[in-house]
Protein backbone atom coordinates (compact mmCIF):
# COMPACT_ATOMS: atom_id res chain seq x y z
CA UNK A 1 0.00 0.00 0.00
CA UNK A 2 1.56 3.08 -1.12
CA UNK A 3 0.25 6.89 -0.49
CA UNK A 4 0.21 9.51 -3.10
CA UNK A 5 0.99 12.73 -1.37
CA UNK A 6 0.50 14.56 -4.79
CA UNK A 7 -3.28 13.79 -4.92
CA UNK A 8 -3.65 15.18 -1.35
CA UNK A 9 -3.25 19.11 -1.97
CA UNK A 10 -3.87 21.57 1.25
CA UNK A 11 -5.33 24.75 1.12
CA UNK A 12 -3.15 26.92 3.06
CA UNK A 13 -0.24 27.22 4.70
CA UNK A 14 0.32 24.58 8.01
CA UNK A 15 2.82 26.33 9.39
CA UNK A 16 5.01 24.05 11.64
CA UNK A 17 3.03 21.29 11.54
CA UNK A 18 4.50 18.26 11.87
CA UNK A 19 2.47 16.41 9.26
CA UNK A 20 3.28 18.24 6.75
CA UNK A 21 3.69 17.04 3.00
CA UNK A 22 3.85 13.73 4.58
CA UNK A 23 1.99 10.63 3.69
CA UNK A 24 0.38 10.73 6.81
CA UNK A 25 -1.46 13.96 6.57
CA UNK A 26 -1.68 12.82 3.01
CA UNK A 27 -3.93 9.25 4.12
CA UNK A 28 -5.75 11.34 6.88
CA UNK A 29 -7.99 12.76 4.26
CA UNK A 30 -9.07 16.21 5.44
CA UNK A 31 -10.72 18.83 2.88
CA UNK A 32 -7.28 21.12 4.31
CA UNK A 33 -5.04 22.78 7.38
CA UNK A 34 -8.29 24.72 8.35
CA UNK A 35 -10.59 21.61 9.10
CA UNK A 36 -7.52 20.05 10.70
CA UNK A 37 -7.79 19.13 14.40
CA UNK A 38 -4.13 17.96 14.31
CA UNK A 39 -2.79 21.13 12.69
CA UNK A 40 -4.14 22.75 15.71
CA UNK A 41 -2.48 20.29 18.36
CA UNK A 42 0.57 20.48 19.99
CA UNK A 43 3.85 18.25 18.06
CA UNK A 44 3.63 15.57 20.51
CA UNK A 45 0.22 15.10 19.29
CA UNK A 46 1.27 15.28 15.67
CA UNK A 47 4.60 13.10 16.61
CA UNK A 48 1.81 10.37 17.97
CA UNK A 49 -0.17 10.54 15.11
CA UNK A 50 2.72 9.92 12.67
CA UNK A 51 3.72 6.93 14.69
CA UNK A 52 0.04 5.37 14.45
CA UNK A 53 -0.15 6.17 10.58
CA UNK A 54 3.33 3.85 10.77
CA UNK A 55 1.48 1.07 12.60
CA UNK A 56 -1.76 1.39 10.72
CA UNK A 57 0.09 0.57 7.40
CA UNK A 58 1.63 -2.77 9.17
CA UNK A 59 -2.19 -3.85 10.40
CA UNK A 60 -3.79 -3.43 6.89
CA UNK A 61 -4.18 -5.92 4.58
CA UNK A 62 -1.48 -5.53 1.39
CA UNK A 63 -3.84 -4.29 -0.70
CA UNK A 64 -5.42 -1.45 1.72
CA UNK A 65 -8.62 -0.68 1.79
CA UNK A 66 -9.03 1.33 -1.48
CA UNK A 67 -10.10 -1.41 -3.68
CA UNK A 68 -13.32 -1.83 -1.41
CA UNK A 69 -14.30 1.81 -2.45
CA UNK A 70 -13.06 2.24 -6.01
CA UNK A 71 -14.72 -0.67 -7.14
CA UNK A 72 -17.02 0.36 -9.75
CA UNK A 73 -19.55 -2.10 -9.71
CA UNK A 74 -21.63 -3.34 -6.62
CA UNK A 75 -19.10 -6.04 -4.02
CA UNK A 76 -22.46 -7.40 -2.31
CA UNK A 77 -24.17 -8.59 -5.49
CA UNK A 78 -24.08 -12.16 -6.08
CA UNK A 79 -25.22 -12.31 -9.69
CA UNK A 80 -22.56 -13.29 -12.31
CA UNK A 81 -23.04 -9.39 -13.44
CA UNK A 82 -22.78 -7.08 -10.78
CA UNK A 83 -24.51 -4.08 -10.54
CA UNK A 84 -22.73 -0.38 -11.13
CA UNK A 85 -22.08 1.64 -7.87
CA UNK A 86 -24.33 3.82 -6.73
CA UNK A 87 -23.55 4.14 -3.07
CA UNK A 88 -21.43 3.75 -0.71
CA UNK A 89 -21.58 1.15 2.31
CA UNK A 90 -19.96 2.73 5.56
CA UNK A 91 -18.97 1.08 8.51
CA UNK A 92 -16.32 1.55 11.38
CA UNK A 93 -13.53 -0.97 12.43
CA UNK A 94 -11.53 -1.18 15.03
CA UNK A 95 -8.31 -2.26 16.42
CA UNK A 96 -6.79 -3.06 20.06
CA UNK A 97 -3.58 -1.72 18.36
CA UNK A 98 -1.66 0.54 19.44
CA UNK A 99 -2.53 0.11 23.10
CA UNK A 100 -3.74 3.04 24.81
CA UNK A 101 -5.50 3.51 28.33
CA UNK A 102 -8.81 5.50 29.41
CA UNK A 103 -9.71 6.78 32.85
CA UNK A 104 -12.63 4.68 34.36
CA UNK A 105 -15.94 6.38 35.98
CA UNK A 106 -13.65 6.15 39.46
CA UNK A 107 -10.94 7.58 38.04
CA UNK A 108 -8.56 4.74 37.63
CA UNK A 109 -6.72 4.06 34.38
CA UNK A 110 -7.73 1.03 32.35
CA UNK A 111 -6.35 -0.44 28.78
CA UNK A 112 -8.72 1.34 26.67
CA UNK A 113 -10.51 -1.61 23.73
CA UNK A 114 -9.77 0.39 20.85
CA UNK A 115 -6.50 1.70 19.44
CA UNK A 116 -7.13 2.80 15.67
CA UNK A 117 -10.08 3.25 14.13
CA UNK A 118 -10.75 3.68 10.34
CA UNK A 119 -13.94 4.13 8.37
CA UNK A 120 -14.58 1.47 5.65
CA UNK A 121 -16.36 2.54 2.30
CA UNK A 122 -17.81 -0.12 0.44
CA UNK A 123 -19.04 -0.05 -3.30
CA UNK A 124 -22.75 -0.59 -3.23
CA UNK A 125 -25.97 -0.85 -5.88
CA UNK A 126 -29.58 0.39 -5.30
CA UNK A 127 -30.92 -3.28 -4.82
CA UNK A 128 -28.15 -4.55 -2.56
CA UNK A 129 -28.87 -0.99 -0.33
CA UNK A 130 -32.56 -1.62 -0.39
CA UNK A 131 -31.75 -5.70 0.92
CA UNK A 132 -29.91 -4.47 3.84
CA UNK A 133 -32.19 -1.60 4.67
CA UNK A 134 -35.14 -4.44 4.74
CA UNK A 135 -32.78 -6.49 6.65
CA UNK A 136 -31.95 -4.08 9.65
CA UNK A 137 -35.36 -2.31 9.41
CA UNK A 138 -38.26 -4.82 9.00
CA UNK A 139 -38.40 -6.46 12.52
CA UNK A 140 -38.83 -2.80 13.84
CA UNK A 141 -41.52 -1.99 10.82
CA UNK A 142 -43.25 -4.96 11.96
CA UNK A 143 -42.99 -4.52 15.66
CA UNK A 144 -44.49 -0.75 15.48
CA UNK A 145 -47.24 -1.62 12.96
CA UNK A 146 -48.57 -4.40 15.33
CA UNK A 147 -48.21 -1.94 18.14
CA UNK A 148 -49.98 1.00 16.47
CA UNK A 149 -53.13 -1.41 15.94
CA UNK A 150 -53.58 -2.52 19.57
CA UNK A 151 -53.03 1.21 20.39
CA UNK A 152 -55.86 1.36 17.57
CA UNK A 153 -58.13 -0.77 19.05
CA UNK A 154 -57.09 0.19 22.81
CA UNK A 155 -58.77 3.55 21.65
CA UNK A 156 -61.94 2.55 21.39
CA UNK A 157 -63.68 3.66 24.82
CA UNK A 158 -66.05 0.32 25.76
CA UNK A 159 -63.67 -1.89 24.78
CA UNK A 160 -60.84 -0.24 26.84
CA UNK A 161 -63.16 0.22 29.75
CA UNK A 162 -64.24 -3.14 29.53
CA UNK A 163 -60.60 -4.45 30.00
CA UNK A 164 -60.07 -2.35 32.92
CA UNK A 165 -63.06 -3.55 34.41
CA UNK A 166 -61.64 -6.94 34.34
CA UNK A 167 -58.48 -5.56 35.99
CA UNK A 168 -56.92 -1.87 35.79
CA UNK A 169 -53.14 -3.58 34.69
CA UNK A 170 -55.10 -5.59 31.85
CA UNK A 171 -54.64 -3.18 28.95
CA UNK A 172 -50.97 -2.52 29.90
CA UNK A 173 -50.19 -6.12 30.14
CA UNK A 174 -51.84 -6.71 26.68
CA UNK A 175 -50.12 -3.51 25.45
CA UNK A 176 -46.27 -5.28 26.37
CA UNK A 177 -47.49 -9.19 25.47
CA UNK A 178 -48.42 -7.66 21.72
CA UNK A 179 -45.31 -5.42 22.27
CA UNK A 180 -43.19 -8.84 22.81
CA UNK A 181 -45.09 -10.71 19.74
CA UNK A 182 -44.83 -8.16 17.53
CA UNK A 183 -40.51 -7.92 18.07
CA UNK A 184 -40.38 -11.93 17.42
CA UNK A 185 -42.66 -11.47 14.70
CA UNK A 186 -40.60 -8.99 13.01
CA UNK A 187 -37.58 -11.04 13.97
CA UNK A 188 -39.04 -14.12 11.88
CA UNK A 189 -39.72 -11.87 8.60
CA UNK A 190 -36.40 -10.69 9.23
CA UNK A 191 -35.29 -14.07 8.79
CA UNK A 192 -37.48 -15.07 5.79
CA UNK A 193 -36.35 -12.04 3.95
CA UNK A 194 -32.77 -12.01 4.12
CA UNK A 195 -33.12 -16.14 3.27
CA UNK A 196 -35.09 -14.97 0.18
CA UNK A 197 -32.58 -12.44 -0.87
CA UNK A 198 -29.21 -14.31 0.10
CA UNK A 199 -28.84 -15.49 -3.37
CA UNK A 200 -29.20 -12.02 -4.59
CA UNK A 201 -27.16 -9.97 -1.95
CA UNK A 202 -24.16 -11.16 0.07
CA UNK A 203 -25.19 -9.80 3.71
CA UNK A 204 -21.84 -11.31 5.38
CA UNK A 205 -19.87 -8.55 5.23
CA UNK A 206 -17.51 -10.24 6.65
CA UNK A 207 -16.99 -12.52 3.82
CA UNK A 208 -15.64 -9.73 1.46
CA UNK A 209 -12.00 -10.88 0.95
CA UNK A 210 -11.00 -7.65 1.85
CA UNK A 211 -12.61 -7.37 5.25
CA UNK A 212 -11.58 -11.25 6.22
CA UNK A 213 -7.95 -10.64 5.63
CA UNK A 214 -8.46 -7.39 8.08
CA UNK A 215 -10.45 -9.54 10.49
CA UNK A 216 -7.52 -12.00 10.58
CA UNK A 217 -5.51 -8.99 11.28
CA UNK A 218 -7.35 -8.47 14.41
CA UNK A 219 -9.49 -5.54 13.30
CA UNK A 220 -13.41 -5.66 14.29
CA UNK A 221 -16.62 -4.01 13.35
CA UNK A 222 -17.88 -1.73 15.83
CA UNK A 223 -21.21 -2.37 14.39
CA UNK A 224 -21.08 -5.84 14.67
CA UNK A 225 -23.32 -8.15 15.85
CA UNK A 226 -24.49 -11.67 15.47
CA UNK A 227 -27.14 -11.08 12.80
CA UNK A 228 -24.69 -9.02 10.49
CA UNK A 229 -22.53 -5.53 10.65
CA UNK A 230 -24.62 -2.46 10.44
CA UNK A 231 -23.99 -0.07 7.21
CA UNK A 232 -24.97 3.19 6.18
CA UNK A 233 -24.88 4.39 2.95
CA UNK A 234 -24.14 7.73 1.65
CA UNK A 235 -23.98 8.93 -2.69
CA UNK A 236 -20.59 10.51 -1.79
CA UNK A 237 -17.56 9.35 -0.25
CA UNK A 238 -16.42 10.46 3.30
CA UNK A 239 -14.38 13.98 3.22
CA UNK A 240 -11.92 12.88 6.15
CA UNK A 241 -10.95 9.96 8.19
CA UNK A 242 -7.68 7.17 7.58
CA UNK A 243 -7.10 6.04 4.06
CA UNK A 244 -10.78 7.45 2.76
CA UNK A 245 -9.51 8.97 -0.05
CA UNK A 246 -7.71 8.92 -3.44
CA UNK A 247 -4.36 9.24 -2.29
CA UNK A 248 -4.39 5.80 -0.84
CA UNK A 249 -2.62 3.65 -3.56
CA UNK A 250 -3.45 0.04 -3.36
Amino acid sequence: MEINVELFKKSSDPGDCLLKDTAACAAMNNPGCPACELGKAGAETQKNALEDFELLKTLLPEEGIKPLMQSETCLFCKSEKSNPREYYAITDFAHREPQRTKTSVIGIKIKANVGSLIPVQIACCKKCRRNFLMRDYLPWIITAAITIALIAVLSIVPLRESLVAVNELLPLALFAGVFVVGYFAGQLARNVFVKAKKSQTLFEVAELPTIKRMLEKGWFSLFGEKKGIRLIFSKKRLERGWFSGDSVEA
